[in-house]
């Protein structure tokens, strides 16, 4: 069995003083600022861990479930102990994070999702939540590289948590474990040694960036099945804050069947526009377009136009020659703003399943079908700018989203991907959910393209990491992003003409 070798890291950390530095690593599924050869990490506010597989495969959603063991105070006689198969120092383990858990695998034998367990001095265990221990993994998608982060506030457990609060040498290991219980790999012995945790979780006293006077600012939000038809003041608060020019909208759509088992109406592009014109008010009024399938828009300040086929669906073999046809979540529209014609289109790809389940095919044949309206879309027009947001549900392959941007950039080369980080957060993150049973993620991503397109910011919007004086000046909640599951995401972008595409303009000037 092949093993990885994980190469522990002493990390050299300032004393802790009136206010500790900032977290050192950035969770994204990459490893710029780490050293290159540190497999373990710790600052004042969380441990990292980074695990590199012998091959590709799900880490949320996989036949092997991954235990990341520690020994929080170098004691193997406390704890449940652990003799690992290679034989060598043994562990007292004080607590295990679990991904793709035994307990929860399916009929197919895949595991989904993350839960925690924590031990007494005896070595009896307890099952918490994700939630209530604060650790995430990225990227969600399949991959061979994973950088996981775990909280250093959150868990209250009466020996666990003073443990990861307290400074001191503590060692780790990974296994992997199969359906029959197997180890099927194991890392080897990470050594982490960590400061004092600091007194409080890590706020960010941040200003919001500027919007670009030559640009155009995009937001894209899953809002959760409408949640602002009914509670429509965090999102108005959030859409004040960030002032977007243009919104794209997934789940604004009820759900919820009455008593007699009828669903609700779907939401009329009108009354997006006015949801927007009353909470949202403004020199210039919202329009508003919206998809056919459930719960896709998009809101501009500015004039809306079609943009490529008014509806998209996919087509999928079933077996036998025979073919499924669906509806896809997508709009693609053209926004007339004083920067000129931008293109925008918002999706939602089925969500769930696992790298080969049968939702990876049905996300690959969407994002098949979004390239092909996105190209048509192209065919009639001249945008200065190609935007496409919204909820990619990559918890399978990566190979959905490179789908979706294959070919459609200036010159034939894939739409770029735009690295949004949270807003003094140190995250990629953009999906969590406390009580569902899969930890925090990175579901939405905006990718882009144009002739010259500058990509100046790109950032989500968490309220709850950011300052008391932060929220202040923003005139926010700490509470309002969690009105939904996932966080607004917003980029800027700025189109500046090559000179090759000025000289084309002014010869087909010219030619007229």
């Amino acid at each position: 069995m092949r093993r990885l070798a994980l190469l522990f890291a002493v990390l050299a950390i300032p004393a802790l003083g009136a206010r500790a530095a900032a977290p050192i690593v950035v969770l994204d599924g990459a490893f710029d600022e780490w050293p290159s050869h540190a497999a373990a990490l710790a600052d004042h506010y969380h441990l990292y861990f980074r695990l590199e597989l012998p091959a590709v495969d799900g880490l949320q959603a996989s036949a092997l479930e991954t235990r990341l063991l520690l020994d929080l105070d170098d004691d193997a006689t406390s704890g449940a102990f652990l003799r690992p198969a290679d034989a060598s120092a043994p562990l007292g383990v004080d607590l295990a994070l679990l991904f793709a858990p035994a307990f929860t695998r399916d009929d197919a034998g895949i595991g989904g999702g993350a839960a925690a367990l924590v031990y007494d001095g005896a070595g009896r265990e307890r099952r918490l939540r994700h939630a209530q221990v604060d650790f995430a993994a990225l990227p969600t998608h399949a991959s061979d590289r994973y950088e996981l982060r775990l909280s250093r506030h959150a868990l209250q457990d009466r020996r666990v948590g003073p443990m990861l609060r307290a400074g001191g040498r503590a060692r780790a290991r990974v296994q992997r474990i199969d359906p029959q219980g197997t180890v099927r790999w194991e890392s080897a012995m990470m050594v982490i040694e960590r400061p004092v945790a600091a007194e409080q979780p890590w706020r960010a006293d941040v200003a919001l960036p500027e919007r670009p006077p030559g640009g155009v600012r995009v937001m894209s939000i899953n809002v959760r099945w409408a949640t602002p038809l009914r509670e429509p003041e965090p999102l108005a608060r959030l859409l004040h804050a960030a002032e977007p020019d243009i919104v794209l909208l997934q789940e604004w759509d009820r759900v919820q069947r009455d008593t007699r088992g009828r669903r609700p109406p779907r939401v009329a592009a009108a009354e997006i526009a006015a949801w927007f014109d009353e909470h949202v008010p403004g020199e210039r009024r919202w329009d508003a377009r919206r998809s056919r399938e459930l719960g896709v828009a998009v809101v501009a300040r500015g004039a809306l136009a079609p943009f490529g086929p008014e509806r998209v669906s996919y087509q999928l073999e079933a077996g036998e020659g025979e073919l499924v046809e669906g509806g896809v979540r997508y709009l693609g529209v053209l926004a007339e703003l004083p920067v000129g014609a931008v293109a925008v289109a918002s999706l939602h790809l089925k969500c769930c399943g696992s790298r080969h389940s049968a939702e990876e095919s049905r996300r690959l044949a969407e994002a098949a079908a979004i390239n092909a309206a996105l190209r048509r879309g192209l065919a009639g027009s001249d945008p200065v700018l190609l935007v496409v947001g919204g909820d990619f549900n990559l918890v399978g392959g990566r190979e959905p989203r490179d789908r979706v941007a294959e070919g459609l950039a200036p010159g034939g080369g894939p739409l770029a991907v735009a690295s949004a980080f949270a807003l003094g957060g140190h995250s990629a993150l953009t999906w969590r959910d406390g009580r569902s049973r899969f930890a925090p993620s990175r579901l939405d991503f905006v990718l882009f393209a144009g002739e010259g397109a500058v990509l100046l910011n790109a950032f989500t919007l968490d309220t709850g990491l950011l300052s008391d004086a932060a929220l202040e000046r923003l005139e926010l909640r700490r509470e309002d992003s969690a009105f939904s599951d996932h966080l607004p995401l917003i980029v800027d972008l700025e189109p500046r003409p090559t000179e090759s595409s000025l000289m084309l303009r002014r010869s087909a000037q010219s030619v007229r």
